[in-house]
């Protein structure tokens, strides 16, 4: 099977980060206050805190949905405040959003990698990836799935 190369393709070591509970969410309150809600949601790098799952979830997680950056090489502004009128977009507040701008294909590789490499490690035998990319980084994306999940796990 081929498999997709670049000089510096690695699997960074990582450090777990401290997954400490800042909220929690009651939907429509149904539970508060005795309930300890079933599900998490985590900001921070996504690599760090899947490092920081793997103890507790390794080989457990039915679903993963991913959309990371496209590779389009572009700074995605990004909307700020409530209420602005939809039809006047030139009195939006901006703000710097998040960037996908890499300084070659090599980068935005290093950075895909290691994220997909610890999604297989969390996915169940059984489990799904949805991976969401465009025709930027697609071709790649799938060399480097092929390699890790397999050929044969492809289901579109």
């Amino acid at each position: 099977m081929p498999i997709l190369t670049w000089p510096s393709k690695a699997l960074p070591d990582l450090e777990p980060v401290d997954l400490s509970l800042d909220s929690m969410f009651y939907p429509r309150g149904i539970g508060y206050p005795d309930a300890t809600p079933e599900s998490h949601l985590f900001l921070g790098d996504n690599l760090r805190i899947m490092a920081s799952l793997l103890p507790e979830y390794e080989n457990r997680l039915d679903l993963i949905y991913t959309d990371p950056p496209f590779f389009t090489n572009k700074r995605y502004p990004a909307r700020i405040g409530r209420g602005e009128d939809s039809r006047r977009p030139q009195e939006w507040q901006m703000a710097e959003g998040y960037s996908d701008h890499w300084e070659n294909l090599d980068a935005y590789l290093d950075f895909l990698y290691p994220r997909l490499a610890l999604m297989y490690r969390l996915l169940a035998p059984h489990g799904t990836l949805y991976l969401h990319l465009d025709w930027h980084a697609d071709a790649y994306a799938r060399l480097l799935l092929d390699e890790l999940f397999g050929r044969e796990r492809l289901l579109n």
